[in-house]
């Protein structure tokens, strides 16, 4: 991915150099991603689905996360799978898929050639 001086939205275009500093909290750039990436969920963003057992599960759909990360990182960031394991689930009402798929993502920000 190409380093580019656009600036994103929390972090202007003479910041891209720090990118992701480290996480060093005294840094004002990493104060700025850490509040950015903390803000609360809006109440309104987040769903919920039935689960076994009569549970309900709440979620957040992923292209709210996308947008979220493109407004902290702009084009500095990708993801990658690491792993995908199927657990059946039997008790689904028939609405859902009989197996969830879980994966684990990392979230790899750019920085630096």
């Amino acid at each position: 991915m190409a380093k580019t001086d656009e600036p994103t939205a929390l972090v202007p275009a003479d910041d891209h150099d720090l990118l992701v500093p480290g996480l060093a909290t005294d840094n004002p750039a990493a104060k700025r991603l850490m509040k950015a990436l903390t803000r609360a969920t809006p109440k309104k963003i987040i769903k919920s689905r039935p689960g076994p057992g009569g549970m309900r599960f709440a979620y957040v759909h992923w292209s709210w996360i996308v947008q979220r990360l493109n407004e902290v990182f702009g084009p500095t960031w990708g993801r990658e799978v690491t792993s995908i394991d199927r657990i059946p689930l039997p008790e689904l009402p028939p609405r859902h898929d009989r197996d969830r798929a879980t994966a684990e993502r990392r979230l790899r920000p750019y920085l630096g050639p």
